[in-house]
């Protein structure tokens, strides 16, 4: 285990010193976030949280053994969404050309590495459903790009999306080292221990308003990417015993953000990527719950789903019987959510804010 402890101290150290070192280059490159329209800072922010986290990463990668590293494609991967991510951050790009890159990355990883989404768990009576090569590399082209944008949509307040990250990026090391898959666990150890050292500069905590730093869509796209990728990895590895199903509990709060805002938006005839303020945490926020409050309502909701899915897998429920209980919760989740203000007032006063609406974007 010491081999894969050191790695995450890597990331820790390198990612932290990465972040310091660029926020006052940030300011110089115009890679902040500045106050207005939706955004609630009061001043330009850095947003070089996901070129530090990838630095931190690399270097991470680079400690662990020879047979728990990536391969070239992984790294190229997450190079790439974050180049593209910065430049979004930077000048603005279209939507429609980050899905675009996204889905065609992950086509591309699927071609040269094999990893596809081909086992889709016991859905049906018992048997395992098994897709052929085509409809595996189309699937996970469209997973990769659904991950991916889970993040970068749940990206709304500080702490939020870098929290969500680290917990599916835990319960996948808890995965790997249940099933003794060295490759995953040395990639999720090495990840969190880059996403921790950003969440110093993130949290909601005061403290560390000073050297406060945003991922921006760099830091979302990567962290996303990650997660796709160890949850195939792992749902994929057949000596792993992991259903698919269930590393859909790791990362219930994205996906359902996802489904609902896209689902609301198409409702009502707008672009899946029309910004809006109907993300779950602004429904939290606009009930008068504080900015950590929501953090923590969220987080303790993603704790507690991800247990929800470890104990799956150690009861050996099937597939079916994981993906229906999944889509329940996620449905239970955002009904309750959804309407918040039925609810908010038994909260503690220490989850509540004198003004409401605490939100970045």
């Amino acid at each position: 285990m010491l081999s894969f402890w050191l790695p995450a101290l890597a990331g820790v150290l390198v990612t932290a010193m990465a972040i310091a070192s660029l926020r006052p280059v940030a300011f110089r490159l115009s890679l902040v976030d500045r106050p207005g329209g939706r955004k609630i800072h009061t001043s330009e922010v850095p947003v070089v949280g996901g070129l530090g986290m990838f630095l931190g990463l690399f270097v991470a990668l680079g400690v662990l053994p020879i047979e728990a590293r990536p391969g070239v494609e992984f790294s190229a991967i997450c190079a790439a969404f974050v180049l593209i991510g910065l430049l979004d951050d930077r000048y603005g790009l279209s939507p429609w050309f980050r899905l675009a890159v996204q889905v065609g990355a992950a086509i591309w990883l699927a071609m040269e590495s094999g990893l596809s989404a081909r086992f889709l768990g016991s859905l049906l009576d018992q048997q395992a459903i098994v897709l052929l090569d085509i409809p595996a590399i189309l699937l996970t082209g469209l997973l990769v790009a659904g991950g991916v944008n889970a993040f970068n949509m749940i990206d709304g307040i500080d702490g939020l999306a870098g929290t969500m990250g680290l917990i599916a990026m835990g319960s996948m090391a808890v995965f790997a080292f249940d099933s003794g898959l060295a490759l995953q666990m040395g990639v999720a150890m090495a990840a969190a221990g880059a996403v921790a050292a950003f969440l110093i500069f993130n949290l909601p905590l005061g403290l560390n308003r000073g050297m406060r730093c945003f991922m921006g869509d760099a830091g979302s796209m990567l962290i996303g990417f990650i997660v796709a990728w160890l949850m195939l990895n792992v749902s994929q590895t057949p000596s792993s015993g992991v259903e698919p199903a269930a590393v859909l509990f790791a990362v219930a709060i994205p996906i359902s953000d996802l489904l609902w805002v896209f689902g609301s938006r198409l409702r009502r005839g707008q672009s899946p990527f029309h910004a809006d303020n109907s993300h779950l945490h602004h429904y939290l926020l606009k009930a008068g719950i504080s900015h950590a409050g929501a953090l923590s309502i969220l987080t303790a909701v993603a704790l507690a789903m991800s247990i929800l899915g470890m104990l799956m897998v150690e009861a050996n429920a099937s597939g079916f019987v994981m993906l229906g209980l999944f889509l329940l919760c996620c449905a239970i989740l955002v009904s309750i959510i959804v309407n918040v203000d039925k609810w908010a007032k038994w909260l503690p006063a220490a989850f509540m804010v004198a003004r409401a609406g605490e939100v970045r974007g």
